[in-house]
């Protein structure tokens, strides 16, 4: 899908257009904590957070992403993405879908952290940090 942003911030509309998967807008408002929104075709609105738990959601070994905004500035997100086994080949999809994220929203900073689970339990390995954003069933 075809993604177009818009980033407003100090008066000024700075139009972006990027490529995420499937035909939805997305539309950005920066003032103190930016906040950016999806709109799709069928009137739903959506989070960054949506938008970037739905980017990591077509690695398949991809099991759980959880993002979170920097409360103090409003300007970074850390995103945390979970995986089962420690295989590189899984971590270079990874990769690759965390530098489509960065460029599809330019001018937000990203925190990435990639854990392997190892057959444990979530629990055992993460507390609950930010929002989940997407989970495989």
């Amino acid at each position: 899908m075809q993604l177009c942003a818009e980033n407003i911030a100090n008066g000024k509309v700075i139009p972006n257009v990027f490529q995420l998967v499937g035909d939805q807008e997305v539309r950005s408002q920066q003032k103190t904590q930016p906040t950016w929104k999806a709109r799709a075709t069928n009137g739903w609105l959506r989070t960054l957070e949506d938008a970037v738990g739905m980017e990591f959601s077509f690695v398949p070994e991809v099991e759980n992403v959880f993002v979170e905004c920097d409360k103090d500035t409003g300007k970074a997100y850390r995103v945390i993405t979970i995986i089962n086994e420690r295989d590189p080949d899984v971590r270079v999809k990874v990769y690759k879908t965390e530098q489509r994220v960065m460029d599809a929203f330019r001018g937000i900073e990203f925190s990435f952290r990639v854990i392997s689970r190892m057959n444990r339990n979530l629990s055992d390995v993460i507390d609950k940090v930010g929002r989940l954003a997407y989970q495989r069933r």
